[in-house]
């Protein structure tokens, strides 16, 4: 049982810790690159006569970029995993008799039965929950601040800072984990847990009625989970997930936050 209660912890913290790291660092970079970009942009167009200006501007976003990237790596994923993980053992590793009677599952038995809804109540209702506001047992007063795990430092940073930590990047986060939860790891074809329910029946049978997915173990699950967190960065090919990444790029929150970011490296420079 202790076996089985890290693994399922370790696993399902993987994944939902994968997710919340490809969002931060899908968004810092469109944040970045678009104000980078914009800044660069101007400085051309007002320093037509001297190159000196945009040389130090691009080594100044080029050392911007490097250690915002250091910092990620190094210090900011590791928080974040501790993080998902306290949150994990929270929600999956609470008695049953402590539960929400609707929702009482024990994740801590491979042969305990779930349901679709089962599963996106824990992972996408009670875990962000838990993620954003504290558990039960020490809540906190302010949400999370997640630009914490992949910028250094506010000053420093600042004015990215606080596009990071304006509504529009709130709105963008929120889609892309949306996105990446239900479109990727529930319902994609060949990555998502939702296949392990599909009941194959006939035509005659589709027509009388329509069957309920079947329940399905734990331990079934949990392994789905484990395939699903190898293919979020890399696909099949050993290549970057660029189709996902296309898909991301196009989302209207995303748009949305990259011409942001563009006005306000118009406004600013270094």
């Amino acid at each position: 049982d202790e076996l089985w209660t890290h693994i399922v912890v370790e696993t399902t913290t993987r994944m939902m810790a994968s997710s919340y790291a490809y969002t931060l660092l899908f968004l810092s970079l469109t944040v970045q690159l678009h104000w980078i970009g914009a800044n660069r942009n101007k400085l051309r167009s007002s320093s037509v006569d001297d190159d000196d200006d945009v040389d130090d501007s691009a080594e100044i976003a080029q050392a911007m970029l490097m250690q915002s990237h250091q910092y990620v790596t190094e210090e900011g994923l590791p928080l974040l995993v501790s993080a998902v993980r306290r949150s994990v053992e929270a929600v999956l590793t609470l008695p049953s008799d402590q539960q929400d009677n609707r929702t009482a599952i024990d994740w801590t038995k491979p042969t305990q039965f779930l349901m679709p809804d089962d599963i996106q109540e824990v992972l996408h209702r009670q875990l962000p929950r838990v993620l954003k506001y504290g558990s039960s047992g020490g809540v906190r007063s302010t949400t999370r601040n997640w630009i914490r795990y992949i910028l250094p430092d506010e000053e420093h940073f600042d004015p990215i800072w606080d596009i990071c930590s304006s509504p529009v990047w709130e709105d963008a986060q929120e889609q892309v984990l949306e996105t990446l939860w239900f479109q990727f790891f529930r319902d994609d074809d060949t990555n998502g847990w939702k296949q392990l329910f599909s009941v194959q029946t006939s035509n005659e049978l589709q027509q009388q009625e329509r069957q309920q997915p079947s329940p399905q173990p734990v331990a079934r699950i949990v392994a789905q989970f484990k395939k699903s967190s190898n293919l979020l960065f890399m696909d099949r090919n050993g290549d970057s997930n660029q189709k996902l990444a296309n898909q991301l790029e196009k989302l209207p929150t995303v748009m949305e936050l990259g011409d942001v970011s563009f006005q306000q490296g118009e406004n600013l420079c270094y």
